[in-house]
This record gives structure tokens, C-alpha cells and sequence, in this order.
């Protein structure tokens, strides 16, 4: 009786989304991907895809009675979804703002009859039938059919008309509980959302084996490292009619590598345009995450376009947004370069796969190698070492050996060590993993599964991955230059040189250089603006990848002695001066944190010279310009490459005495 007496005018809706999520608990938000959504994300969807176009049809028909008419009727029409829909946070503010058109439309048509006196307003044709939605959990299904319900009469008390609000809809055919991927969708004229997402590695983890199987059969072309949310982008698409609208929340990977062209990629080259886009923002919740939130339109209606940057905080108006979500240049042009790859000059670094079982603190590598095991216990930086003190903190244990006797008789104390820590783990995984995949191939023979920890228990005693293309690109070199993969958005990238006898972990990406001039080719500007363009993101940071950044970037064609030259000369000073530097007590890591400030500042002189100088190497004039002469080289050289031409790969130039400075990073 005392809930039926309460105001629930004062009551928002989207308390029951933050009530729903928080009763999941971490591990279930986790498994499904669930995220609320604020009012103010879920109206970056809801007025680019539904209120904008609908403002503009009523606009182009303000002076047409039976224009009027018929966008009224086709209002009546108008089909929504969200095929995640969670608590119906979307499907609530979707409805309110349909009615408000409906309104404005109906208000108008009065005015037009009435010789501009404003009329009287009957029943809405507006129902809540219109509004389609499915979710994986059934409580979340239950309590959207009461927020749609609250919509309907917070919506007649808004806008003081005749709807009925009791008896109650029936929503249950509305609003279903479903797994999207695997249920036929209602049509729809707008689908709308936050789908789950979910990093594809830990798909398995968190739904299980035979789930990611069944993706895996399902939707072969959706493959490799695709976020779990790129599926229903993919769906939206596909199901969309011509002229039909999309509005959906993804994590900001949807704009990168194998997930943008599972998402995004196949939007555009299918049809899709989109019309509005944030390109990345920091989520607004629990999930450490920045998303994307990207609304598109089969069939372009030749409007211009809306990109949000910058947080959302600057707004551009552009004719055209790219896939990955930029507006001046689309990258994903760029291809591979054989030069680049052949041979292959830049690696991942070592994954133990172990922690505790290889990696040994300071105290401890000192007891090792007194115990004999200098042979396989090196020095092991990581990227936050790298990034910080320039220097490795902690050793790694690094068996060459393929056999394990061989393993125990090089070393007798790093082999006892890795036995009793490691090998009962990878038993324990290897078992795990037989069962779940025996489970999986029973009911599917044909099903594709993975032998991991299968594999690392046939050689348990060497590191998860050693990588041993790496170690044998260093054999002949002295020192290296060293990255780390995880690169801070606002800061320059930090390289350094790093002894051979430094093993990189996998948070750092090595290059077998060890030239000044491929140092400065690396380090500059130029080089950096690639990067931003071609990586992967992790929250706020921006990720160094292999394939995607340094395959495809084009090194200068044609530089002569001269300029070659200028570069080692800038680099040497730059080597020399940060070493002062950090024998002042000043880390690599706050050398560079320092650039965020104004103010004069001899690093960023020398990398402004070192800059102007690689610009210069390249034959570019225009630093604006120098991303579309970047993209317009790597063009040239791949047409040059098929073509059976040559071009200059990367690393040293010849007859050019390159390596310069013998500064580096000791162990």
C-alpha cells in the first residue's frame, strides 16, 4: 500500500540499471560483460539516431499538412531495439523522446488547422509495442518492463494527455530473456545499446569453452582477438533495413586491429555510414575502460557527419568518419611492407607464463648465480622499468635447451627451481584443458580447439613464450633498442638502448638496431604519429603492436650522406644528455613526464631538432602533413614491392658509419 502511495514521478529510472549492476556482483559483470550506462552516454545514441533525423523530417514538413501526417503515421510505425538492453535504460529515454516528437508533430498539424491557435491532444499513438528489447539475464528482463512502464506514465504526466496507463501492458513478448547471438532478432528500424564486452582471450575464461566453441562455429569470420561486443555491431548491421539506424556502445577497440575489422570495417564497407561518433571516452562507472559509441545509417543521407575528440569535449563537423574513427585520413590503407618483415627486426619480448616460477628478485638472482646459474639466469626488464628507471630490476631463468636432462645437467639449482614452482601448475592447466576440450570435441568432433598448456607442459622448464627469432636477432648485435609496448596517450614514447645480455619482457617491444640512426628514425615524431594511428589502446594507454605499427611504416627512401648523418649527431646529444640527466637522479621516466609542461626544456629541443631533421630525411616540408606523406610512402613502396621493385627497408644506411655514441642501458 505505501508503494503504491509514493511519488515515483521523483524516482529516476536509471537507479534500477546501478541497482541491477551492483547486485550482480564483480564476477557475474565480468562473465556477461554488463555495464550501466549513464543518461548522459545513452543520449550520445539516442539523439544522433533517433531524435536528429526525426527533428529534421519534421523541419523539412513544418509547412505540409499531409507531410505532417505522414511522419506522424510513420512514427506510429517506428520499431526500436536493444538487443542488450539490460535494465531498458535505453528503451526508456528511447520512448520518452519519441513521444516528445510525437507532440511536437501532433502540435504543429493543430496549429496548421487552427490558423496557428494551439489545439487539444487525444490518445498517443505511440505504444509501447513499438519498443523490442533481449537480455541473457532474466532479472534484467523483468525490471525493463517496469522501466518501460514508468517511461509510459512519467511521459503522460509530462506532456498531460489521455494515454492509459492502466490496465498494465502486456511487455512479455516485448522485452525477452535471450542470448542475441543465438536468437532471431524482431525487425527493427533503430537498434540501439550497451552490448557486453568482453576481451576475446577471456571469453573462454569467463563464459567458458564450449560457449567461445560455439562462436567459434557460428561465426567463423569474426576470428582472432575480436572483443566479444564486435558481434553485435555485426548483427545490428546485418539485420538493419535500408534506411535503417544504429547507435551502439563498444569498448574503443572496436576502432583497432582485428576487432574494428570484425565491427566497424564491416559496417562501412557494407553500406554503413556513420553519421556520429565519440572516438574515445572514459567509461563513466566500475569498468576501468574507455568505450567508443559510433552511430551509423544504412543508406547515407548526405548530411554532414559529427565527431566527438578529446573526451567528447570537442565536437568537429566533417563529411566523412572512417572506421577507426578519424575524420582526415583513413590508415587502414596502409599495408604491410616485405622490406619490413624480411627479416623480421622487431619482436614482442619474453613471456614467462610463470611469474613466480622464473623471475627472480635482485636477492634472488645474487643466491642463484652463487648457486652456478649465471648461464641461464639474465637480467629482465619490463616496461615499467624501462619507463621509469631505465634499468632492469629483476632476473629471469632462460633455459636454451629443448631436452630436459640437458636442462638439469646446464643447470642443476635453476632446474630444481622451476620444478617445484612451475611444473605442478602447468600438470594442473594441461589437465584442465584435456577435460574441457574432451567435453567440447564429444559433442562436436570437428571443433576447433587449443592446446596451450599442453604444448607448455611438453617443454615445462622453458619459458611460455622465449622467444627464440628474437634472441637469435640480437646474437650479433651488442645492444638493442627497447620500447615499452604500453605507451602513456599524452606523453613521448621512450626508447632506449638496451645490452644483448637484457632479456625484454613481453611488455616491451624489442628492435635489432643498434644504430644511432635507426634510434632516431624510431624515436621521432613522425614515427609516433604512425603509431597513435595504427595501435591497439588499454584504458588510457596506447599499445605498441608489431604487425599493425612497424610493418607497415615506411622508413626515408632516399636520405643522403648528409642528412643521415645530422640524425646520429641530434641522437648522440639526446643520449648524452639524458644519461647526464640520469646520472643527476632524474629518471627516464620523469625526463619525459616533464614535456607535459610548457617551459624551456633541452629534451624537447632536441627532439623538436632530431624532428625537423627525420622530416628532412623523408623529403617532407609540412609537419601538418606529414601523416597523408607517411601513408602516401607506404602506397608507393607496396606498389613498388609488387611491382618487383626495390625500396629501402628499415635500419642503417650503408657506407654511413651509423652506430654513433656507445651510450647505453647497462644491466
Amino acid at each position: 500500500m505505501q508503494a503504491c502511495q509514493t511519488d515515483w514521478s521523483q524516482v529516476r529510472p536509471e537507479i534500477f540499471g546501478t541497482l541491477f549492476e551492483q547486485s550482480l556482483g564483480k564476477a557475474e559483470r565480468h562473465a556477461f560483460g554488463a555495464h550501466y550506462t549513464s543518461p548522459a552516454d545513452i543520449a550520445r545514441i539516442i539523439e544522433p539516431t533517433l531524435i536528429r533525423p526525426w527533428t529534421q523530417r519534421i523541419v523539412d514538413a513544418w509547412n505540409s499538412i499531409p507531410d505532417l501526417e505522414r511522419a506522424l503515421h510513420d512514427l506510429s510505425q517506428l520499431r526500436v531495439l536493444d538487443p542488450a538492453c539490460g535494465c531498458g535504460n535505453f528503451l526508456y529515454m528511447a520512448y520518452r523522446e519519441m513521444r516528445r516528437l510525437e507532440r511536437r508533430i501532433a502540435a504543429r498539424i493543430e496549429e496548421r488547422r487552427r490558423g496557428g491557435r494551439a489545439g487539444t491532444y487525444g490518445l498517443s499513438i505511440v505504444s509501447v509495442d513499438q519498443f523490442q528489447g533481449m537480455d541473457i539475464n532474466a532479472f534484467a528482463c523483468e525490471v525493463a518492463k517496469v522501466t518501460l512502464m514508468i517511461a509510459k506514465k512519467l511521459s503522460a504526466d509530462e506532456l498531460d494527455d489521455d494515454a492509459n496507463v492502466l490496465p498494465l501492458d502486456n511487455l512479455e513478448s516485448n522485452i525477452r530473456e535471450a542470448d542475441a547471438l543465438f536468437t532471431d532478432w524482431p525487425a527493427f528500424d533503430i537498434c540501439i545499446g550497451n552490448p557486453p564486452y568482453l576481451g576475446r582471450r577471456r571469453v573462454i575464461e569467463e563464459r567458458g569453452a564450449e560457449y567461445s566453441s560455439k562462436l567459434a562455429r557460428a561465426y567463423p569470420l569474426i576470428s582472432g582477438v575480436s572483443d566479444y561486443v564486435c558481434y553485435w555491431f555485426r548483427f545490428a548491421h546485418d539485420k538493419m533495413p535500408l534506411g535503417g539506424r544504429a547507435g551502439l556502445v563498444g569498448t574503443n577497440s572496436i576502432r583497432e586491429g582485428q576487432s574494428r575489422q570484425a565491427s566497424l570495417d564491416y559496417v562501412v564497407d557494407n553500406g554503413g555510414v556513420i553519421t556520429d561518433a565519440v572516438s574515445s571516452l572514459k567509461w563513466d562507472g566500475t569498468a576501468q575502460v574507455n568505450v567508443s559509441i559510433v552511430n551509423w545509417v544504412k543508406n547515407d543521407d548526405g548530411a554532414s557527419k559529427v565527431l566527438w575528440l578529446q573526451e567528447a569535449q570537442v565536437r568537429r563537423e566533417v563529411d566523412w568518419i572512417y572506421p577507426d574513427l578519424t575524420a582526415d585520413l583513413d590508415l587502414r590503407s596502409a599495408r604491410p611492407l616485405r622490406v619490413n618483415t624480411r627479416p623480421k627486426r622487431c619482436f614482442q619480448g619474453q613471456t614467462p607464463g610463470h611469474v613466480k616460477g622464473f623471475v627472480l628478485s635482485s636477492d634472488e638472482s645474487v643466491r642463484a648465480r652463487q648457486a652456478g646459474a649465471g648461464s641461464v639466469v639474465r637480467p629482465f626488464i619490463t616496461g615499467d622499468d624501462l619507463n621509469n628507471s631505465g634499468r632492469p630490476e629483476r632476473w629471469i631463468i632462460d633455459f636454451d635447451v629443448e631436452d630436459a636432462a640437458t636442462a638439469k645437467a646446464l643447470d642443476h639449482a635453476a632446474f630444481e627451481q622451476v620444478k617445484r614452482l612451475v611444473l605442478p601448475d602447468r600438470i594442473a592447466r594441461a589437465a584442465k584443458e584435456e577435460k574441457a576440450n574432451q567435453a567440447i570435441l564429444a559433442k562436436d568432433s570437428c571443433a576447433r580447439v587449443n592446446w596451450h598448456h599442453r604444448n607448455f607442459l611438453a617443454r615445462w622448464w622453458q619459458l611460455s613464450y622465449r622467444r627464440a627469432d628474437l634472441l637469435r636477432a640480437l646474437r650479433p648485435l651488442d645492444r638493442y633498442i627497447a620500447l615499452s609496448r604500453y605507451a602513456i596517450a599524452d606523453r613521448p614514447s621512450v626508447y632506449a638502448f638496451l645490452s644483448t645480455d637484457i632479456r625484454p619482457s613481453d611488455k616491451v617491444v624489442a628492435f635489432a638496431f643498434d644504430d644511432d640512426y635507426s634510434f632516431g628514425i624510431l624515436t621521432s615524431s613522425l614515427h609516433r604519429l604512425w603509431f597513435e594511428r595504427r595501435c591497439t589502446t588499454l584504458g588510457q594507454a596506447v599499445t605498441y603492436t608489431n604487425s599493425t605499427v612497424f610493418d607497415t611504416f615506411p622508413w626515408p627512401q632516399n636520405p643522403t650522406i648528409e642528412q643521415v648523418e645530422r640524425i646520429i649527431s641530434v641522437v648522440a646529444r639526446l643520449q648524452v644528455h639524458r644519461e647526464e640527466r640520469v646520472a643527476a637522479g632524474l629518471t627516464l621516466g620523469a625526463q619525459y613526464d616533464a614535456l607535459r609542461l610548457p617551459g624551456q626544456n633541452r629534451l624537447r629541443d632536441l627532439h623538436t631538432e632530431l624532428d625537423d631533421c627525420v622530416r628532412n630525411a623523408y623529403g617532407f616540408e609540412h609537419p601538418a602533413e606529414d601523416l597523408a606523406s607517411l601513408l602516401a610512402l607506404n602506397e608507393l613502396m607496396v606498389r613498388e614491392e609488387l611491382g618487383g621493385g626495390l625500396v629501402r627497408g628499415p635500419g642503417p644506411v650503408a657506407n654511413v658509419q651509423c652506430k654513433g655514441t656507445t651510450v647505453r642501458v647497462l644491466g
